[in-house]
């Protein structure tokens, strides 16, 4: 912050008052509009001084995310002009940090400041009352080492009105400042304005100088869906010659089918099964391989209520081969190369079913499973390996959608878990209240694939015996799954 007590210079009370405009807030209220390409032009009372804030990115700089406010002051009718300049980012919580500052001493030089590291310069919430403190140490060439502190608290909620246009629900800032030289301590007190979406309006000096906004123009701000994520999470299960593996796509948005490869080594795991997840709605289309009694595979496609299976199957004009969705891979990534490993890839597609006034897929959001796959162990002293290396998402109208995939691999099978511990339901290494509650949500239900877990005892019943397993092992550790991420 520049040293404004000796300087006369009204534009250093704006300094701060700009800072609110930076901010990212999660708040219900938004005082920081934070867009770059935002600007705003404040008018003295007596029409003497214009000063104009841009936001800029800033070029040749390391620092990520990091913006460029610059401060233009303008005396009329005259060619004086002055700039300051104050680089800025906006940190995890919403709040301000201030990492360098150049301004305008007037006879005094430039000052230009280096915060390393960073300060907080702006909290990202104001509620009425809230206080906070800003310290600035700086080096002038006539004033010599200079210790500026300034305590700032939010005194009032107010309607401005400026040139600019009406305001409600203002925020009012009370600006205390103390300013320490070799040579003398300065006081003063200032006060800005905030509104609501846009800004600053107002600001009074400690020299009794009035400031209003006289006009502005806000970039619209860009509001990113949250990335859709697909990614491979093994689940516990009781039988240890058995291995079964979720896709899961988290934060999807209007999905209506998918398409994925899954790969896995042949010689430690064998593939058995792939069920439908609970993503999607049922009664649309699976296309995924199956096994037969006699150790053989072939292709299964579900439409609806109807089936179709063999060694090829027919979709629409298309003809489809087992070999499409069940294939041996020649060529794998180095990084899973490993001696006598024999990779197969499994095909999976799927899509929702039909709505009955649209005639088009039904689209879902939030997070789900896709698929489930379920492998046997063949040699489980040997890792497993199991990759997502590939998986497409599409809309109602098979329109690609962007999709980030999760590259696990992995590497290692859940160890065989002592029959104690399957109290561990939800295998996340603990017999705790989370396994209690994920029974008691299952209480009564019919015992399937997707709840299997919850049978503590194996009865082929979810009821009271299994909370009571759980009570007797609650506080214990298990062995919970785990994976590598590439």
């Amino acid at each position: 912050m520049k040293f404004t007590s000796i300087v006369s210079c009204q534009k250093a009370l704006l300094v701060l008052y700009l800072i609110c405009c930076f901010t990212v807030t999660a708040t219900a209220t938004n005082y920081y509009p934070s867009e770059v390409g935002n600007t705003w032009v404040f008018m003295s009372a007596d029409g003497g001084e214009q000063l104009t804030y841009t936001l800029q990115a800033a070029e040749d700089t390391d620092v990520e995310g990091l913006i460029v406010l610059k401060i233009t002051s303008e005396v009329i009718g005259t060619d004086s002009t002055s700039t300051d300049i104050y680089s800025i980012t906006v940190g995890n919580d919403g709040s301000l940090l201030l990492h360098q500052s150049i301004t305008d001493q007037g006879i005094l030089g430039i000052a230009e400041v280096t915060y390393v590291p960073p300060v907080t310069f702006f909290p990202a919430d104001l509620p009425l009352g809230h206080t906070w403190q800003i310290l600035t140490e700086t080096t002038l060439e006539l004033a010599g080492a200079v210790t500026s502190t300034s305590t700032i608290k939010v005194v009032a909620i107010e309607d401005i009105q400026t040139p600019a246009g009406v305001f409600e629900n203002c925020v009012k800032l009370e600006i205390n400042q103390k300013d320490v030289t070799a040579f003398t301590v300065l006081r003063k007190t200032s006060y800005q304005w905030l509104a609501p979406d846009v800004g600053p309006v107002k600001f009074l000096s400690d020299q009794g100088i009035l400031f209003e906004l006289q006009s502005y123009s806000l970039v619209e701000p860009t509001t990113e869906a949250p990335l859709m994520e697909v990614s491979v999470e093994q689940k516990p299960t009781k039988n240890a010659q058995e291995i079964k593996i979720d896709i899961q796509l988290n934060s999807g948005k209007d999905v209506a089918g998918y398409a994925g490869l899954v790969a896995f080594d042949a010689k430690v795991l064998k593939y058995i099964s792939a069920t439908q997840g609970n993503y999607l709605q049922s009664g649309g289309i699976f296309i995924r391989p199956i096994l037969h009694e006699d150790d053989t595979y072939t292709l299964s496609l579900d439409v609806g209520d109807a089936s179709q299976t063999g060694t090829t199957v027919t979709f629409g004009q298309q003809i489809l081969s087992v070999s499409d969705f069940f294939f041996q891979i020649p060529e794998v990534p180095p990084e899973l190369t490993r001696p006598n490993a024999e990779y197969w890839g499994i095909s999976i597609l799927g899509s929702a079913a039909l709505g009955s006034d649209t005639h088009l897929p039904v689209t879902t959001d939030g997070n789900g499973t896709l698929v489930t796959l379920t492998f046997e162990v063949i040699d489980p002293d040997t890792p497993a390996i199991i990759a997502l290396p590939d998986l497409t998402l599409s809309d109602a109208f098979d329109t690609p959608l962007p999709v980030t995939i999760r590259e696990v691999v992995i590497t290692d099978l859940v160890p065989l878990v002592d029959e104690v511990l399957l109290t561990d339901v939800n295998g996340d290494g603990e017999v705790n209240i989370l396994d209690l509650v994920r029974v008691a949500s299952n209480f009564g239900e019919p015992v399937s694939d997707e709840n299997a877990a919850v049978d503590v005892n194996g009865d082929g019943e979810i009821n009271i015996l299994d909370l009571v397993r759980i009570a007797q092992d609650f506080g214990k550790s298990a062995a919970a799954p785990s994976s590598v991420d590439e």
